[in-house]
């Protein structure tokens, strides 16, 4: 979790939900996070200590089941806190879900993680669920998505009935609390509908699924009539889709930051409107483009292609409106160049955006650019977290590298010495 964040990730909320929602007499659910921000930001934090600290926390607990969410930036956390937990507690049961396990490949999640018993690959609400009735009911239903390790990896995910899922911030199960809450990360649908090949948003085996109308409207409620004042849509394109416009509609009113990640060749005349009425409303509205790149051979590397006409014509728009907008941009690419990254940032300057950020390449584990990584030769780099003097690490408050995470350094058409140069025009929009 970050600082500003409610104390429990949304993720961790709706599977935790789910569970309360069974009504399962003598089932006692322990919710519990651990902040590793000030780990990748202060070299007072050490690392050992604070894994040590959770394991004790965890332990402490005497749970039959203790679940973790496995992400690339707290990837160090968990190999170190599952293997010191069973290394103190070998009974203790562990089970594992996240996007570290939905995209490995199979037969490869023992070997990553040799401490854990389960593995859950997809969305988990229903199969955690499932789990913990069959073991409160002493039943043996096979759980589609769940893998217990030693058994065949069948690399499936597991399916969920959205229609089905609680509420995690509104309703009787609900396990988010907006009281004196002001940020809240939100969900209106899920799944992505681009295939972009440095990213994890893609689902296997669907292409997007809309939450219930009825539980949108009964959360907006709730989050107008809240303290929160910052919203960020999580949704990986919010103006894909039948049904966003109608969202729009119902967040007219609220007051406070709202952020939706977008995508330019999407947005039309009507979105563009509700734009203008939630901003003369009272939200402070700001629209997030993922451009990437805008160079025609990189984009197809990354299977990312842009409409820059598109682009050009929707940013124009955008200004004329007053509406803000920001555009994130990735260096490290495949067939990128010092001079290419150079000239995408040319061009999205051009287009006179509210914010413009750049982001370095990281190679997210089972997607393809993650296995096409030899082809285009990329080597990568993990920034410790004790490397606060070194030629790579991070300094200003424009850095975005993130400590204890591989980043690509390298490639076929790049050196180190150029990446170190995209760093710095990166650090210096």
């Amino acid at each position: 979790m970050r600082k500003k964040d409610p104390s429990l990730a949304l993720g961790h909320a709706s599977i935790s939900s789910k569970l309360r929602s069974l009504n399962l007499p003598h089932l006692k659910i322990r919710d519990i996070s651990f902040n590793v921000a000030p780990i990748s930001t202060s070299p007072n934090v050490n690392f050992t200590s604070f894994c040590s600290d959770a394991e004790d926390r965890i332990l402490s607990e005497r749970a039959d089941l203790v679940c973790f969410g496995g992400f690339v930036w707290n990837e160090a956390y968990i190999q170190n806190i599952t293997r010191s937990i069973k290394s103190k507690y070998s009974a203790q049961k562990l089970l594992l879900g996240g996007p570290q396990v939905t995209y490995a490949e199979k037969g490869t999640l023992e070997r990553y993680y040799p401490s854990v018993d389960w593995f859950v690959r997809g969305y988990a609400e229903q199969a955690v669920a499932d789990l913990v009735k069959n073991t409160m009911l002493n039943k043996h239903t096979q759980i589609e998505g769940l893998h217990r390790a030693g058994n065949e990896d069948l690399g499936i995910q597991a399916k969920i009935d959205i229609n089905e899922l609680p509420s995690p911030i509104r309703g009787e199960f609900s396990t988010i609390s907006l009281t004196n809450q002001s940020f809240l990360r939100w969900e209106t649908k899920r799944g992505c509908p681009f295939r972009c090949s440095f990213c994890q948003h893609k689902d296997l085996y669907q292409k997007r699924s809309q939450l219930p109308p009825d539980r949108i409207l009964r959360e907006i409620q709730a989050i107008k009539q809240s303290s929160v004042n910052d919203l960020a849509v999580l949704d990986p394109t919010f103006n894909a889709g039948r049904e966003y416009l109608s969202i729009m509609e119902e967040l007219s009113g609220y007051i406070g930051k709202v952020t939706l990640q977008c995508r330019f060749e999407m947005v039309n005349e009507e979105f563009m409107e509700w734009c203008v009425k939630l901003i003369r409303r009272g939200a402070n509205l700001v629209l997030e483009f993922g451009l990437q790149t805008a160079n025609p051979l990189e984009a197809g590397a990354i299977q990312r292609p842009n409409n820059l006409k598109k682009v050009v014509g929707v940013a124009n728009s955008l200004r004329e409106r007053g509406i803000p907008f920001e555009i994130s941009l990735i260096y490290g690419l495949p067939l990128q160049t010092v001079k290419s990254f150079e000239e995408s940032i040319q061009f999205c300057q051009a287009l006179k955006p509210t914010n413009l950020i750049a982001w370095p390449l990281m190679l997210l584990r089972g997607t393809p650019l993650y296995r096409d990584r030899d082809k285009y030769e990329m080597s990568e780099r993990t920034f410790l977290f004790d490397e606060k003097h070194q030629l790579y690490e991070c300094e200003g408050k424009n850095e975005r590298i993130h400590s204890g995470i591989p980043h690509v350094v390298s490639s076929s058409t790049f050196s180190k010495e150029d990446w170190i140069q995209m760093r710095q025009l990166a650090r210096e929009l």
